[in-house]
C-alpha cells in the first residue's frame, strides 16, 4: 500500500469512527487541537497525519483505525 492509498484508507476509517460517535469535524478538531479544515483534509485523503496527530486521534477512539489494513 503506498502513501496515497494509506492516507485515503486512514481518512475513511477516521470518518467512520467520528460518525459512529455522532461527532462533527468541528468537535473532533477542537478535541485534537486542529482546524476543521485539517480534519476534512485527513478524511478526504488529502493529508496524512503526522505521528503526534495520529496519537491524538487514537486517544479519542477505542478501536484501532488501522484495523483491516494488513
Amino acid at each position: 500500500m503506498n502513501r496515497e492509498q494509506l492516507a485515503i484508507k486512514f481518512g475513511e476509517r477516521l470518518r467512520e469512527s467520528r460518525l459512529s460517535k455522532n461527532m462533527s469535524q468541528t468537535e473532533l478538531a477542537a478535541k485534537i487541537k486542529l482546524t476543521p479544515q485539517w480534519v476534512s483534509n485527513i478524511e478526504n485523503g488529502r493529508r496524512c497525519p503526522d505521528l503526534l496527530t495520529y496519537i491524538k486521534i487514537q486517544a479519542h477512539f477505542i478501536h484501532d483505525l488501522l484495523e483491516g489494513f494488513f
